[in-house]
């Protein structure tokens, strides 16, 4: 236990002992009584055995008050006792040498029992002070006694080791220390120590508090009376130093390679102190020869007294940044701009960072250059381009109706350039500065407050939006804005906006949407009079069978309506026109109203003329008009040397002839090619085109108006982003009485001449692409080239196929297995007219249920748990082209609707998606099952159903197009041997008798299959015969052709002792697809484990 402790654990009586005044009291006291004591025996004990019993309070005396002090105390004690209590009074000096050798033991006794006191008193003296400077320590300190325990240990030590006193002092150093340490690393050193020398060595700890640290421990030896008995142990945490060390390093390596140049200057000399490598690089000196210059050495605009005053700022605590240049040691110098900081450390420091901003120097003149542009072009331009600022800035996660009325009351414009204050009815941009939004809005217009919603859900970015304001003058406007916000940590501070004044367009815009709503009643009215007009009018698709009529078109051919729409234009036009029909055709395709004039055969094989004038649709379909012209051949004679020869001239030229009144307004124009001819009448230029864009050709007609003569001159007109040159001919429209009342005119746009020689090439390169898809037409035979065949019932496919492949409808296919589904799938591709998009096939009954709502519609990531990334579904991997599902019979029910709502609406969603998708896709389907008997048993939904078979088309089995049998056993020989490099000639009669006759349940893929497998066998040029069951099984008649089919699937699992899949498995030799074998032997009740080896079951079937 320490000083301290013992202190603090004293009893009542070492209390009283600490003060000098109670100590003195108790030392009197006691020697009273051992003067009292003799008295108290009836016989005299002598002065001897008195002086024993106060002699410890002499001892006692000397510990707590010194060696002097307990030999004074002794003497007077010795006096009393011996004069006053034990010798008769007045006897001054001892009587006899009896009484001086009793008297003078006892002396010499107190004064050495004075002088061991005194030591101890010293000696716990010094230890309070040592425990006191141990106490004190930062450093763990501690002294151990010669058999390994703890005597002190200071508040350091107990602090890092996290324990008591308590639990250290007294216990063994093994029992303190972590397990192993003491053994390994401490023993020796103390043994060392205990040997007489100093020890000091290094350790890392790892303390239970602080975790691992780095020591420096020193052990000084201890003299005690018996030699070194004591070790004090000094630890020094040295964790701290060293990591400071290592940054320190660690500081000085990224000053080096700092971008920067860093300076450290003596304030009171100037001096450089040092410099990172930066810094010698830049300048082109060493280290040694920048430490031996000043800082005014090397900047070569600041001099001393600048640099004295910069000082002084930075003294006061100021920043200090500086531009200026530095010279280098070849004498170039350079810009930089330098931050100064002022340092205390154990001395002053000026630190100097400088940067060398000779490119920024470059960036910022270019970028003035730029700004001066860029202001130059938003002071020249036509639109409104403004920023609007908000009185404060707006957190954007508000409610969505408070941050949108902040945004309309607390904005205000900033910043504008003039074109935007002339929409205001401003003459500058200065004016309109500080205005408020809500001052310029139409008060109580919501749609001001619906752009401004839109504007926030977008995430403060709208283009095109229109906002309804007013102007200075109350006029109202309306401007397209376009608008992007600016928001910085988590607030809108700003908008940039770009802004036009669509009144005048809105203005026009809505004239014509009410010019469009008369045209649609015009319509109504001219669908009346078409049917009620005397000129036929007819209606044909793009191979010109007819598609419509109206009733006097029906009549001047002698026909019914009904019996019109199942002819085409060859069947009404006499045969001395019909070579004509293919060139007048190509001529519709241009686009243009072609007008001419055909001899038509009625119903009764009579003939008339007649003139067609007719144009080609955007639909493809064309439109005629015809007129009979029996009775008016001879008027139209006379009449087309006057005006109609007028008409017809301009009826294909590209020349425009127009009237204008005085006021240059359009009073007629006339060129059927110009959509807008209607349109512009009753408007001048200036409001078709703009004053700016018309100002030569409003003063070209003025001329004509003023000086009533003929003028002839090219004009350029630019409008809506295209150039237009005209060569335009103005003459004056004279009243009776000589009066210019208007001008007329003839105008034809030149510019398209140039662009001849360029149409000329165009169409020399479209010919030849036309020339090389002929040829590879023909070489394709019609799309038709995979399908083998001659028999009646193929042709009927392939015609049914020819007619439905250029529509985009859906096609249904069906037939069994192996007869050619696919092949007819990617011909009704290849003729239509997606042929150069994607073909995209999928087998519902080859993908897993589970995994064929993502094959099919796509799923999006995470949709589920393997769903690591987006997958594109084959339906929309097939957009723009085809899509043909084969096995569609085999679609779970979950997954119909979705396909019947891509076929109805043409949109789906992706699995796990909730984006819906858009797709253009032509759907082909196929199934070898009986569809309509799945609907009755529910197996199939009904609507999906009808869907599906807008078009069916069934396709023949084999055996029942036995005359194709044998042109598809030459192809497949040729084709296999080919292959195997064999050289077949001869197909005997008797193998093609036994081919002819056997049914084929697996159609024309079993018939390759069984060919391949008979080339296989043969060995000269002849070919093999086929296998003997199947020679035997194709003379047995075919009672029931679905028992025939299961009795052969037997057969050949048999053969296969059971396996359908692999290379010698039933699927390839029966030639069907291992998930139709299994649908079939579903259907059939057969198990294909009962024909295994080892299992009775299949020999009995």
């Amino acid at each position: 236990m320490s000083v301290a402790d013992r202190r603090n654990a004293r009893p009542l009586s070492a209390k009283l002992l600490a003060r000098r005044f109670w100590r003195l009291v108790i030392a009197l006291a006691g020697v009273v009584i051992a003067a009292l004591i003799p008295y108290s025996f009836p016989t005299p004990l002598g002065f001897a055995e008195s002086f024993v019993l106060f002699a410890p309070i002499i001892l006692l005396v000397g510990m707590f008050d010194g060696f002097w002090l307990g030999i004074s105390f002794t003497l007077v004690s010795t006096l009393v006792a011996r004069y006053l209590f034990l010798a008769p009074r007045h006897a001054i000096a001892p009587s006899g040498m009896q009484g001086i050798t009793g008297v003078l033991p006892f002396v010499l006794l107190g004064i050495g029992m004075s002088f061991v006191g005194d030591l101890l008193r010293r000696r716990t003296q010094r230890l309070k002070e040592f425990e006191k400077a141990v106490q004190g320590s930062q450093e763990m300190i501690v002294v151990v006694s010669r058999d390994y325990r703890y005597l002190i240990a200071n508040d350091a030590f107990l602090e890092y080791r996290g324990m008591k006193r308590e639990e250290v002092i007294g216990h063994h150093l093994r029992q303190v220390l972590s397990p192993g340490v003491f053994e390994s690393s401490v023993k020796g050193k103390l043994d060392e120590c205990f040997a007489g020398k100093t020890v000091q060595y290094q350790l890392r700890y790892e303390y239970p508090v602080r975790g691992e640290r780095d020591l420096l421990i020193s052990y000084f030896p201890i003299e005690g009376e018996r030699g070194i008995d004591r070790v004090a142990c000094v630890s020094q945490d040295m964790t701290d130093l060293k990591q400071s060390e290592q940054d320190l390093r660690l500081f000085r390596r990224l000053i080096d390679s700092s971008n920067d140049s860093v300076l450290v200057i003596d304030p009171g000399t100037y001096c450089i102190l040092d410099v990172n490598e930066k810094t010698c690089h830049d300048l082109g000196y060493t280290h040694a020869e920048l430490v031996s210059m000043k800082g005014p050495d090397i900047c070569a605009t600041v001099h001393e007294g600048e640099f004295q005053q910069m000082l002084e700022n930075l003294k006061l605590g100021q920043p200090v940044l500086v531009s200026g240049l530095y010279k280098r040691k070849d004498g170039s110098t350079y810009p930089v701009e330098a931050s100064l900081k002022y340092v205390e450390l154990d001395r002053s420091y000026v630190i100097a960072v400088s940067r060398d901003v000779s490119e920024r120097f470059k960036a910022e003149q270019a970028l003035r250059r730029r700004e001066e542009d860029y202001r130059l072009f938003v002071a020249q331009s036509s639109e409104g381009i403004f920023r609007e600022e908000l009185d404060a800035p707006l957190p954007i996660d508000l409610p969505e109706d408070e941050l949108i009325q902040r945004i309309l009351d607390g904005s205000y414009i900033a910043e504008c350039n003039d074109a935007m204050a002339r929409m205001y009815g401003f003459t500058s941009g200065n004016e309109l500065l500080g205005k408020r939004i809500t001052a310029m809005l139409l008060p109580g217009d919501p749609r001001n407050v619906e752009m401004t919603q839109e504007y926030v859900r977008s995430g403060f970015r709208v283009l095109d939006r229109e906002s309804h304001e007013v102007d200075v003058h109350g006029n109202r406007k309306i401007f397209r804005n376009s608008l992007i916000g600016i928001v910085e940590n988590g607030n809108l501070v700003r908008t940039w906006g770009i802004q036009r004044d669509v009144t005048e367009q809105v203005r026009l815009e809505k004239a014509r949407t009410a010019a469009e709503a008369a045209l649609r009643k015009s319509e109504e009215h001219f669908r009346l009079l078409v049917e009620q007009a005397s000129d036929g009018i007819f209606l044909a698709d793009s191979q010109g069978r007819y598609v419509d009529v109206n009733t006097a078109g029906a009549q001047m051919l002698g026909y019914t309506r009904q019996e019109i729409l199942n002819l085409s234009i060859c069947d009404v036009t006499a045969p001395s026109d019909v070579a004509r029909i293919a060139s007048e055709l190509s001529r519709f395709a241009e686009g243009a109203t072609i007008r001419s004039e055909w001899t038509f055969r009625r119903k009764d094989g009579s003939c008339f003329p007649g003139e067609v004038s007719g144009k080609q649709l955007p639909d493809g379909r064309l439109q005629g008009i015809l007129r009979d012209m029996s009775e008016r051949r001879r008027a139209e004679q006379e009449m087309r040397h006057s005006e109609e020869r007028f008409r017809v001239a301009l009826k294909d030229s590209p020349i425009t002839v127009f009237n204008q009144d005085q006021d240059l307004r359009y009073t007629w124009i006339y060129n059927p090619q110009l959509y807008w001819q209607f349109d512009a009448l009753g408007k001048t230029d200036e409001e078709i085109v703009g004053a700016r864009k018309s100002a030569k050709l409003t003063s070209l007609k003025r001329q004509v108006l003023t000086t009533g003569l003929t003028v002839r001159d090219e004009v350029t007109v630019r409008n809506e982003g295209k150039g237009f040159v005209f060569d335009m001919t103005i003459e004056p429209l004279l009243d009776s009485a000589g009066n210019v009342v208007g001008i007329t005119g003839a105008c034809m746009d030149i510019a398209k001449i140039r662009e001849l020689a360029d149409r000329l090439q165009d169409s020399r390169d479209r010919l030849q692409q036309e020339k090389s898809y002929l040829e590879t037409e023909i070489r394709t035979e019609l799309g038709f080239e995979h399908i083998i065949g001659e028999s009646p019932a193929l042709r009927e496919v392939l015609k049914k196929a020819r007619i439905v492949a250029p529509t985009d409808s859906t096609v249904l296919l069906l037939g069994e297995t192996g007869t050619g589904k696919e092949l007819v799938a990617r011909s009704l591709h290849s003729l239509s007219t997606r042929h150069d998009q994607t073909f995209v096939k999928l087998n519902c009954a080859a993908v897993p249920s589970g995994l064929l709502e993502s094959e099919l519609f796509g799923h999006e990531k995470g949709a589920f748990t393997s769903a690591v990334s987006r997958k594109i579904g084959r339906i929309e991997l097939a957009d723009k082209g085809t899509l043909f599902l084969d096995e569609i019979g085999e679609l779970p029910q979950e997954l119909q609707p979705k396909l019947l709502r891509v076929l109805q609406d043409r949109e789906f969603e992706r699995l796990g998606g909730v984006h819906t998708l858009r797709v253009d896709v032509r759907i082909i389907s196929a199934t070898n099952r009986d569809l309509l008997q799945d609907v009755l048993d529910k197996k199939f939904r009904e609507d999906l159903y009808y869907r599906l078979n807008v078009f069916p088309i069934h396709l023949p089995a084999l055996r029942e197009r036995r005359e194709d049998i044998a042109i598809l056993v030459r192809h497949f020989v040729e084709k296999h041997a080919r292959r195997m490099g064999k050289h077949i000639d001869i197909i005997p009669d008797e193998s093609m008798r036994i081919l002819t006759k056997w049914n084929w349940p697996g159609n024309v893929r079993e018939l390759e299959n069984m060919i391949e497998r008979m080339i296989i066998l043969t060995t000269g040029n002849v070919l093999a015969a086929p296998p003997a069951g199947l020679e035997a099984t194709a003379d047995s008649p075919p009672d029931d052709l679905s028992e025939m089919e299961r009795e052969h699937i037997i057969h050949v699992l048999r053969q296969t002792n059971g396996v359908l899949s692999g290379a010698e498995g039933a699927a390839v030799r029966l030639g069907l697809k291992r998930t139709t074998l299994q649908s079939m032997l579903k259907r059939f009740g057969i198990e294909a484990g009962d024909f295994r080896r080892g299992n009775g079951a299949g020999g009995q079937n």
